[in-house]
């Protein structure tokens, strides 16, 4: 959206915005018939639009697996490691509405010499890795992403969103010491200060998780009249779908379907960090064991896990080239509260036949149910990390799914239609 037709919407009385924004937006460019422009290709999108299709919003999270789309767990055989990553970001081990990152650790971008986390109003996708990689952020300029290392679309395809990120994104402090545990994993009392010992019960299940955040966090989200803004759903959909045709034509980056595309509209970060989940082929007879603590008690910065059974897969941050350059921000992203970028099936199949199909496309429910089945069968049948009770995992996951299908609402009432 240029800066004209900004105060053009601007201007317009706040009922009337609600009713242009929630008008079914027409086909058309300036300079095309609504005929030209579906029987043009994509690559001949070139110029200026006012709006595309019906874009939407789609919960990565809420209890879903739809968010996972882009990650192809059984693309080979699935190693422990894919299975353990799998269970793991599948979980509710924070809440219900993140999705936990195997690889919280932020990039080093070589073109800005620094490291660059994952940030509110960051647009990306998910890696096989567990990781979140960013495109750009809707609350930067072009120049503002670029110095960032990020990869906006062109200057004339990208306009940031007129608004504040400070104005609309509220923080809640995590203490030190705070950590996440699936119920059937305690911690122990009396460990060494700094240390941080949990035990894995016997008899408790074949699966679980542990987040341990030694020196706190923070936890920061768009408030929710940022959702309702008019302004904000015209932007998603003047928008959205050159997002796609950008990342759809960049050389360095995967071919998404329709809806891999993530808005993030929360995040959690961390100086320091551990992650640790289990997953057992058999019943756990014994009490499994597993200890996180610092290094060396010098440097308060440094921690490490102690196991000795191969059941558990751990990480750990921030990464030694990090620890080398002193300075530690609070730049780990342990997990993101994000939505589905979607497009409309009718604009997807005009501009994009050529690209993979979505997984939440009416037009693809065979993609969509091989997607379910391939990332549900990278998990054990019973195996599922529960908290509280707020079970998470495969028989969770498929319940849901079932009685959810075609659910395409967002969380926060994001749709744009």
């Amino acid at each position: 959206m240029n800066n004209s037709s900004r105060t053009a919407l601007e201007t317009i009385p706040e009922e009337q915005q609600q009713l242009v924004v929630n008008s079914k937006p027409s086909l058309h460019r300036p300079d095309m018939s609504v005929t030209s422009l579906l029987t043009t290709s994509t690559s001949t999108i070139t110029d200026k639009y006012i709006s595309i299709g019906s874009p939407y919003l789609s919960p990565l999270r809420h209890k879903s697996l739809e968010g996972l789309r882009t990650v192809s767990w059984r693309r080979r055989k699935p190693t422990d490691a894919d299975n353990h990553i799998s269970l793991y970001m599948t979980s509710a081990i924070v809440d219900e509405d993140t999705t936990p990152l195997w690889t919280p650790c932020p990039k080093y971008r070589a073109t800005t010499r620094q490291w660059h986390s994952v940030e509110v109003g960051d647009v990306g996708y998910l890696e096989e890795s567990g990781e979140f990689t960013t495109l750009f952020n809707i609350f930067h300029s072009h120049k503002g992403n670029i110095r960032r290392g990020a990869q906006p679309p062109p200057p004339h395809h990208f306009d940031k969103l007129a608004a504040q990120m400070s104005d609309v994104v509220t923080e809640v402090p995590l203490q030190r010491g705070h950590f996440y545990l699936s119920e059937n994993i305690e911690r122990h009392s009396g460990t060494p200060q700094g240390s941080f010992q949990f035990t894995f019960k016997r008899k408790s299940g074949r699966s679980g998780a542990i987040i341990v955040l030694p020196h706190g966090g923070t936890k920061s989200t768009l408030r929710s009249k940022f959702f309702r803004a008019p302004h904000v759903k015209q932007y998603f959909r003047e928008n959205a779908a050159s997002w796609y045709q950008h990342v759809n034509a960049h050389p360095d980056i995967p071919n998404l379907p329709n809806g891999s595309l993530i808005f993030v509209h929360g995040t959690h970060l961390a100086r320091t960090w551990g992650i640790a989940t289990f997953l057992s082929k058999h019943s756990v007879r014994e009490p499994e064991r597993i200890i996180f603590a610092p290094t060396d008690y010098s440097n308060p910065y440094e921690y490490q896990w102690d196991w000795t059974s191969e059941k558990w897969k751990v990480k750990s941050g921030p990464s030694p080239e990090e620890l080398r350059n002193g300075q530690l921000l609070e730049n780990q992203c342990i997990g993101i509260i994000g939505s589905s970028v979607v497009l409309d099936d009718q604009t997807w199949q005009t501009f994009f036949s050529n690209s993979p199909t979505s997984a939440t496309s009416s037009s693809s429910r065979k993609a969509s149910g091989s997607f379910r089945s391939r990332i549900l069968s990278s998990v054990s049948s019973i195996s599922s990390i529960k908290v509280g009770d707020r079970p998470s995992g495969r028989r969770y996951m498929a319940s849901y799914l079932e009685t959810q299908r075609g659910y395409e609402d967002d969380l926060l009432r994001m749709d744009v239609d």
